[in-house]
This record gives structure tokens, C-alpha cells and sequence, in this order.
């Protein structure tokens, strides 16, 4: 059954799974400023949290069969490890789908969504809303321009005490949980996003990695070799839970550097032959539902959401998949 518009406000109907702390924050404060979309119904395992995010939208607190037969498009927002079922479940319904980061842990389960939704004629998005960072896309522009020749390494490292309110305690369980798939996935999302690698279909390979436990792990380090075709990408990185580490992303390329904060900041920095510069944004906004909403925006409004294209994010989920399987 085809839904389409709300029959009362003209706009799309949206469900969302999983009603936990990202939702009935971030979401709740973004998306009822979104003008196409109107959320009308809300999905959880635990009724509480479903009884409470139905309140704050004003939508129904349904099943997840009904909400699939009620709305043009889900959100996914449960924990990690269940996004691939419910992903599919959704799709196979025909219906559109954003799923929250990290997309899925495994690069054929990737394959296999991006496929179905194709096949189904919807769309399937993901949301690295740290893509709509005026900084991010200030040096990805930067280094796509080939100003500074081809890329050569990336550097990151990503790191604080971890304070999120996560409701489900999937952080400390689920192998999808830890640091490299919660925190690094964004972190080496903007990485791949700002050195134009985030739709290249190359071979990973792994030097050596370092955990501080089996995951989820809370404290890693690894370094890779990315290839594609006689191209070669050296990808070294840090991320921890319990420390404060540099939070920069750095591009190295043929002629100088980029180096770009991991939070929302107004500026980037440029290394080139002949010494250093800060180049600056717009002021950059201390509010993170901001991004969301841009996010939101542009996934549902007339660009269709290409940046958070599905398959943009096939090479991120290789990196991932390989790192967290390493011995």
C-alpha cells in the first residue's frame, strides 16, 4: 500500500524505530521543524520510551508492521547491531529509509540494502550528519579542487571522557557498540567525505590494530592500507572513550595538509609549501540539532539527500568491518 502525504497537512509521513536518548532529543528537537515531513508514528521494544517519544511528537505508538503500513519513510535509530533487520524489513515493504549511523557492521549486508532498496525503487539513506559541517565541506571543496595534488595519508584521532545518555547500554554489549563503530564511524566518515574517498570502491587492507578489549573496545588504534586500482592511501587512526586526544582529522596530500576539526567549528587549517593558514566559515552553530536539521533537510527536501546516499558509505563500512574483525 503506497503512502504518500499526510491527508491533513500535505506532508510525508514519517515512522521512527527506536525511541531512546538520540531520538527524544536530537530528533525531537529537529525534525518538527522539517517542513515536509510530519512523524506519525513511533516504534520501541520498550513501550515506556515509545509511550514517551508518542508525547513529544504527537504521533501513535504502534508496532512495527503497522508503522510500516502507516508512513512513506522510516527512521531507523535502534542500537547497531539490529539495523540490518530492520532495515530490510522496512525495505521490503517499500518503504523508504534513513538509518542512524553506524549503517550496518558488515560491507555485504551494505551491498545487500543498497541493492534491495534499488530494486525496490526507494530511497536508503544514512545519517553522518557531521557531513553538513561548514567545515567539513569547506576542505573537502578544498581538496577536490586538486589544488594540493592527489591524497596520500589520513591521520585521525578522536577522543574524550564518554558522558552520552545512552538508554539501551548497547555501548558495553554490543559488538557494534565500542568507540570505533559509536564515535569512529563518524570520525572516519568525515575523513573519507574530505579526502573525496567516501564513493571509492577500493581494497582494505589491515597493518595492525590495537584495542584495549574484545569489542566493543573503548580504547583503539589502527593503521590501514586503502588501494584502488594503482592508487595507494595510508589511513592511520585513534580513537578513545577515556582520553582527551588532538580531535582533528588531517588530509595529507601531494603539496601540503588539511587539517579539520571533528566538532562543528568555523575554520580548517591549510599546510602548504609555503607556510600555514586558517581559513574561516560562517560562525559555526554550539547547537547540534542545527546539523541534524540540515541533515534532515536535505535527505527529505528537493536535493533528494545525495550526500547521505546509501552508497557513499560502502567504503566506510569495508574500514569498519575490517578493523573490528582484526586479531
Amino acid at each position: 500500500m503506497p503512502v504518500t502525504k499526510d491527508a491533513t497537512t500535505a506532508r510525508k509521513r514519517v515512522g521512527i524505530v527506536g525511541c531512546g536518548a538520540l531520538t527524544r532529543s536530537n530528533y525531537a528537537q529537529s525534525l518538527p521543524y522539517v517542513s515536509e515531513v510530519r512523524v506519525a508514528c513511533v516504534h520501541d521494544l520498550d513501550s515506556r520510551a515509545a509511550a514517551l517519544a508518542a508525547r513529544q511528537f504527537e504521533a501513535a505508538a504502534v508496532s512495527l508492521d503497522a508503522l510500516c503500513q502507516q508512513v512513506d519513510t522510516v527512521i531507523v535509530a535502534t542500537p547497531p547491531a539490529t539495523h540490518y533487520g530492520i532495515v530490510k524489513t522496512c525495505l521490503e515493504r517499500g518503504r523508504n529509509v534513513v538509518c542512524e549511523k553506524p549503517f550496518v557492521g558488515r560491507v555485504h549486508e551494505a551491498r545487500e540494502l543498497v541493492e534491495a532498496a534499488a530494486g525496490r525503487g526507494v530511497s536508503l539513506h544514512v545519517g553522518h550528519f557531521r557531513r553538513t559541517f561548514a567545515s567539513v565541506r569547506l576542505a573537502r571543496d578544498l581538496v577536490m579542487s586538486g589544488a594540493l595534488g592527489a591524497v596520500r595519508q589520513v591521520l585521525l584521532a578522536e577522543g574524550a571522557r564518554f558522558s552520552w545518555d545512552v538508554q539501551s547500554g548497547y555501548v558495553s554489549s554490543d559488538p557494534l557498540g565500542g568507540v570505533l563503530f559509536d564515535t569512529g564511524s563518524h570520525t572516519l566518515d568525515m575523513a573519507l567525505f574530505v579526502a573525496g574517498l567516501d564513493k571509492t570502491d577500493f581494497a582494505v587492507s589491515v597493518v595492525n590494530v590495537r584495542r584495549d578489549r574484545p569489542e566493543p573496545a573503548h580504547d583503539l588504534e589502527a593503521e590501514l592500507r586503502l588501494r584502488h586500482q594503482e592508487r595507494e592511501v595510508s589511513l592511520r587512526l585513534l580513537l578513545s572513550r577515556y582520553r582527551a586526544l588532538a580531535n582533528r582529522v588531517r588530509i595529507e596530500l601531494e603539496h601540503g595538509m588539511v587539517d579539520v576539526p571533528v566538532g562543528p567549528r568555523d575554520c580548517i587549517r591549510l599546510h602548504g609549501d609555503r607556510g600555514s593558514a586558517v581559513l574561516r566559515t560562517a560562525p559555526a552553530s554550539t547547537d547540534y540539532n542545527d546539523y541534524f536539521l540540515a541533515q534532515w533537510r536535505e535527505v527529505f527536501g528537493e536535493t533528494g539527500g545525495g550526500v547521505f546516499d546509501a552508497r557513499n558509505f560502502l567504503g566506510l563500512i569495508a574500514i569498519l568491518e575490517a578493523i573490528g574483525t582484526a586479531v
